[in-house]
């Protein structure tokens, strides 16, 4: 339902659209060039030529949108000669001069000169010119971009006409020409006032004048930005996707449907909003495009609604994923002043099910036999309109509805239902109708918290397996939208277990769970201690239910936290009284970054007495319901440290602490003393923090206070203090506890992080992590844990000492999720003792995991042996040895589609043992000696996304009592079956020389090893899976074709065969592939082409017409982080004769490549006829380069190469 209001919008707006609204304004006719003939010019225009000859016509190539008009100059007879194209617009005789404004799309390949002439004059036979001027010109390369130009038609003028010229080499294309008369009035219309992308770029933040970042709060993204050409590429870094730009606007805005347009090109996702605010500054919710992708670049358009309380509209281009995003040409206009208003006036968003779409495909509703678990139904809309509005829900028979609430803030009230019993799919089914709840009387154009509907629902004892849909419908004024279905999943009960003694799980928030209190709440939360939750945070503010509940949290014994505590630098955390006791105060000076929330100086925090004063009074009110041994969490994020404060006051401070002479400027700062400044902003954060600290535990003594923070790699610490200055090495003396955000960091990387963390502070380790998806923009789709994921998560923080978790948000968690918690904690009951405290590890317990084949390859003189699969990526272990008869390892397998064989080998004392797996329940082995258990050790296997928690320990009579496990030899003829499938038998033939060998390694794969590198190739997909060379990896599917038939709107694919291998005399191996592409009557060769180098070139042949409009990109390596490299797509281009491009990282968007990223820089270009070079010089990292060539569209090269050197040479075919 989240697009719904948009998508209403966009079916009445689109008719509009149709019928050009501006047809009346805009004086040229057929300005896409989409009407004409072939072999013909576009209808209404006309070949102007003088002293030149050239070619002049439409093309459906590289277009904007569709069609787009192609200019060549092919001989130039004199040098005032050119060759272009005109219109001439007719009008009545003016009675005066009258400005008329040009735009539209442009771009050129090796463009010598050209420019747009204007002419006019009077008409007739006695007609005369009254205007010659040129009015714009362009030369040399670029990509579509726009651009815009005036000229004033003289009084008495009866035409104008519209010469684009071209007068030397090169061609020219154009297309969306259009030409509008200046109205007095209009120019005070709502704009942007640099939408070309002009000027002189901000060196500090990488953007245009009147361009600014747009970051949301809360979303720990970093981002770069990098403008050039009329373009900015909008770079993400790292955290949560969803950044990008908003333009600076001007005139005059008025109530109606607006249209916002840009030119975006990325291999990613590009997506325009538009946020409106009252007068009052409040904001009235953002509207939000599609993502837009596109490789080629096109023109996207977004059509919003202004409504009549707007004060203020913001716009802002946003890179919505990993890839980068390249934007131009920004335009918004008005469209219409009419609003369209749905036929419902107000709509809804589902929890958890909004969030579990990536876990099941489509929004699904989760339950568990007799635990009362919340459907939130978040509410929006307009209020005025609403009469009798009604959310109806159908539930099948064995699903019960406990309790219907409300959560706006001021009430948590019960709401009454109208039950009627209804048959649906020949089903019993009770329908609920909720009319007039309270909640909408306070719901507010935007999403906001607490604005919903909760019903605790209940799956009845056995009806585990249970699928029957569950459905919902909102209805006003007695019309009814239509039915949203949510497909149901009934899990079994949970089981009874022992709780741990220390480890528990905290959840951000709670307030899904505030059911009115009562047998319904204790039921409810005996349900959520079963998963390790003991503990609630309350309502806050002036409640109705809060002292109910709070009473029945302090009955039941249960612990409560505070998460409230947020980040009290900012200005908005206090009320105009508070903000006016201060008097005169420093506000946050940014330099080169514009801080997007208002703060106080950091400075100015911890040495004013009247802040410190108000801040203390904040801290008293929040904390007011808190008792010794609550958790008290602050969450002070003090991001992007290098760009402030940069006040007289904190430079001054600066200069003092580093004895400077004389005060340095913030780019002097950045310049030469930038660890100085990490250093300083780290220190100044730490006080603020230990300032806040020391006040809470004056409000409450014998608090637990908590910090939320970040994950510190303590071999490279600036690393997170140049992002946010938080040193949780600092914070260590003063907290209680650590909650370091995981958000970010799962798999292996989250469990080395958490064992690093534990290692290097003192304090307790509380990992948060995010239950969570792309809908709130904390999470990219990879991030999402499914539940499996969670439970390795839970068991990571226990086995390496944490003692528990935190969720973030907290609240809307999947029914899957609490039965995985309910696994988990059961497990760290029984195994405790082995990790909480932590025990060192032990050197005496040997864990080999076993890969289905390996290779050693020299690469630069040094051994290199790649394993298949590589368990250093997807499996981690924790061992530990309490005593000499006694051990315990974690085994933690992350891959989603393997499982892990690994032998355990241990040292212990003498005597015969048992190894136990505790997740399992189930013995291992027993009565395995000593000896063997340390020579020649135990097989164990794990499945995809499960663990191993292996206890060791003296055998006893009682094992036999206890059920078995797969028997030793029946797992290793496990392991050789899935290792012959492997690397079972595959028709090539191994071929080898002395300098280069070809065999196929597992199954479909086939190795190509030189004496200094080594490819592992797709054996039936023609592409490379990885390569080795000069000591680095590239790994991905580099050179796989991604052929798109735009007009089909899919993706066809290439069958090859098996390929042949050849080795040449002049030490060179080939692999050659050749197939078909489907659906077509074309056929390809493919050969890959390997040397000593570590360089690859693939050379196409194709047999057979390609389509015009076929698209073709193949995948190639962005550059590496430390870590190694990583991975992505990049366009290729179309088949078009003579079209040559490079590209490096995702930084670099096709074109010639510029200094972009800091990752590497052109030194040279030369490309003389169709033999060149280009020489490029790598800065930091190697990258995976390309060059296309296609001279008579059969033939192409593409070549690339991943060596790491200062200087590569690439030589075009």
């Amino acid at each position: 339902m989240r697009n719904k209001h948009f998508l209403q919008l966009l079916a009445a707006v689109l008719p509009l659209l149709a019928a050009d609204v501006f047809a009346a304004e805009n004086l040229v006719v057929n300005g896409g060039f989409e009407k004409y003939t072939a072999g013909s010019m576009p209808e209404k225009w006309n070949i102007t030529q003088s002293n030149a000859e050239g070619v002049v016509g439409v093309t459906d190539q590289d277009a904007v949108d569709g069609a787009a008009l192609s200019i060549e100059l092919k001989t130039l007879k004199k040098s005032s000669g050119f060759v272009g194209a005109v219109q001439s617009i007719f009008f009545p005789a003016l009675k005066e001069k009258k400005l008329v404004r040009i735009r539209g799309m442009i771009s050129g390949r090796d463009l010598q000169a050209s420019s747009l002439v204007a002419i006019c004059g009077t008409a007739g036979k006695n007609g005369k010119m009254t205007l010659w001027k040129t009015i714009y010109t362009k030369h040399g390369s670029f990509d579509w971009e726009s651009f815009s130009c005036e000229v004033e038609v003289p009084a008495a003028s009866q035409y104008l006409s519209l010469s684009f010229r071209s007068m030397g080499p090169g061609v020219l294309k154009l297309d969306n020409i259009q030409c509008f008369w200046h109205e007095a009035g209009k120019n005070s219309e709502l704009q942007a006032l640099n939408g070309s992308f002009k000027g002189r770029v901000n060196p500090d933040n990488g953007l245009y004048p009147n361009w600014r970042a747009k970051l949301y709060h809360g979303r720990e993204t970093i981002g770069d930005y990098s403008s050039a050409n009329g373009k900015t590429v909008m770079i993400w870094k790292s955290g949560a996707q969803g950044f990008g730009i908003e333009p600076e606007l001007t005139g005059m805005l008025t109530p109606g449907v607006y249209q916002a347009s840009a030119f975006f090109k990325t291999a990613g996702k590009g997506r325009i909003a538009a946020e409106c605010f009252a007068r009052s500054g409040q904001s009235l919710g953002e509207q939000q495009s599609e993502d837009f992708t596109s490789v080629q670049g096109k023109r996207c358009n977004f059509v919003f609604q202004v409504p009549a309380n707007a004060g203020k509209v913001n716009i802002y281009l946003l890179n919505q994923g990993k890839q980068p995003v390249e934007v131009s040409a920004f335009e918004l206009k008005k469209i219409s002043n009419k609003l369209q208003l749905s036929k419902i006036p107000f709509e809804t968003e589902v929890y958890p099910p909004e969030r579990t779409k990536l876990l099941y495909g489509k929004p699904t509703l989760s339950l568990i036999e007799n635990f009362p678990l919340p459907l939130a139904f978040n509410l929006k809309g307009d209020r005025s309109l609403l009469n009798k509005p009604t959310l109806v829900v159908d539930l099948p028979e064995k699903v019960r509805l406990r309790a219907a609430f409300t959560n706006q803030p001021s009430f948590y009230q019960e709401e009454r239902c109208k039950i009627e019993n209804i048959v649906r799919n020949g089903k019993k089914y009770y329908r609920y109708r909720i009319e007039n709840a309270e909640v909408f009387k306070h719901i507010l154009p935007v999403f906001r918290a607490d604005r919903k509907i909760t019903l605790a629902l209940e799956a009845a004892a056995g009806s585990t397996g249970a699928s029957d849909p569950v459905y919902y419908r909102l209805e006003n004024n007695g019309i009814a939208d239509d039915w949203v279905t949510l497909n149901l999943n009934i899990l079994p009960p949970l089981k009874k277990i022992d709780l741990p003694d220390t480890f528990r799980i905290y959840r951000w928030q709670a307030a899904d769970f505030y059911y009115p209190a009562g047998k319904l709440l204790n039921r409810t939360w005996d349900q959520l201690a079963l998963c390790g939750v003991t503990s609630s945070n309350g309502f806050y503010g002036d409640r109705p239910q809060r002292e109910i509940y709070k009473q029945a949290v302090r009955a039941r014994g249960m612990q409560f936290y505070n998460s409230a505590v947020n980040d009290n630098a900012l200005i908005n955390m206090y009320s105009k009284e508070e903000i006016a006791s201060l008097g005169k105060y420093q506000e946050t000076v940014s330099h080169g970054r514009s801080i997007h929330v208002k703060r106080f100086c950091p400075q100015y925090t911890i040495t004013s007495a009247a802040y410190k004063k108000i801040h203390r009074a904040r801290l008293a009110r929040e904390l007011k319901d808190m008792r010794a041994g609550d958790i008290v969490a602050m969450d002070y994020e003090p991001w992007d440290m290098l760009y402030w404060c940069y006040c007289q006051n904190c430079l001054s401070e600066f200069a003092r602490i580093n004895n400077l002479s004389k005060t340095p400027t913030p780019d002097q700062i950045r310049a030469g003393y930038e660890s100085q400044w990490i250093k300083f902003r780290s220190e100044q954060a730490f006080r603020f923090i230990r300032q806040e600290a020391e006040f809470i535990r004056e409000i409450v003594p014998g608090v637990i206070l908590a910090d939320y923070d970040y994950i510190m790699d303590f071999d490279n610490p600036e690393a997170l203090l140049r992002r946010c200055c938080k040193d949780p090495r600092l914070l260590d003396e003063i907290l209680d506890m650590h909650i370091p955000s995981y958000y970010h960091h799962i798999g292996v990387t989250a469990f080395n992080a958490m064992r690093d963390s534990v290692s290097n502070l003192k304090k307790p380790i509380m990992p948060i992590c995010a239950i969570d998806g792309p809908i709130s923009g904390y999470l990219a789709p990879g991030e999402v844990l499914n539940a499996a994921q969670i439970r390795l998560f839970t068991l990571a923080a226990a086995v390496n000492g944490c003692p528990g978790i935190w969720i973030f948000p907290g609240i809307h968690i999947d029914a899957s999720y609490f039965a995985a918690f309910n696994q988990a904690m059961g497990e760290i009951a029984a195994i405790e003792k082995y990790c909480l405290p932590v025990l060192p590890e032990s050197s005496d317990i040997k864990i080999k995991a076993r890969s289905f084949s390996s290779r050693t390859i020299n690469a630069a003189d040094k051994l290199i042996i790649q394993y298949f699969p590589d368990w250093n990526e997807s499996a981690a272990f924790r061992s530990v040895k309490p005593s000499g008869d006694r051990a315990f390892s974690a085994m933690l397998n992350y891959s989603n589609k393997d499982a892990l064989f690994a032998i355990v080998k241990v040292k212990l004392d003498k005597g015969d043992y048992t190894l136990y797996d505790i997740a399992a329940d189930k013995v291992v082995l027993s009565n395995i000696s000593a000896e063997n258990l340390a020579s020649q050790g135990v097989l164990i296997k794990i499945a995809p996304e499960d663990a191993a928690l292996l206890e060791i320990r003296p055998a006893d009579s009682n094992d036999a009592n206890l059920p078995s496990a797969e028997k030793q030899d029946e797992l290793e003829k496990q392991f050789q079956q899935i290792k012959q499938q492997q690397t079972g038998k595959n028709s090539f033939k191994t071929i080898k020389n002395d300098k280069f060998q070809m065999q196929v390694c597992q199954k479909d794969q086939i190795e190509v090893r030189g004496v200094n590198f080594s490819a592992i190739m797709h054996e039936k997909s023609a592409y490379v899976i990885s390569l080795t060379a000069n000591g680095r990896t590239c790994k991905g599917a580099f050179g796989e074709e991604m052929i798109w038939a735009p007009q089909q709107y899919r993706r066809l694919t290439a069958q090859w065969q098996i390929p042949s291998g050849k080795l040449s005399a002049d030490g060179k191996a080939q692999l050659s592939y050749k197939g078909v592409i489907e659906g077509l009557n074309v056929k390809l060769e493919k050969v890959f082409t390997f040397d000593q180098t570590g360089t690859v070139t693939v050379d196409y042949r194709i047999d057979g017409q390609l389509p015009a409009d076929l698209l073709v990109k193949t995948r190639v390596f962005k550059a590496p982080d430390t870590k190694g490299i990583v991975f992505g797509d990049m366009p290729m281009l179309k088949f078009a004769a003579g079209e040559r491009s490079f590209a490096g990282s995702d930084s670099q968007a096709g074109g010639l490549p510029g200094d972009r990223g800091g990752q590497y820089k052109v030194n040279k270009v030369q490309l003389p006829g169709s033999n060149g070079t280009l020489e490029v010089t790598f800065s930091a990292f190697p990258a995976g380069w390309y060059s296309w060539t296609s001279s008579d569209m059969r033939t192409a090269t593409l070549e690339w190469a991943a060596s790491v050197g200062a200087v590569t040479r690439y030589c075009v075919k």
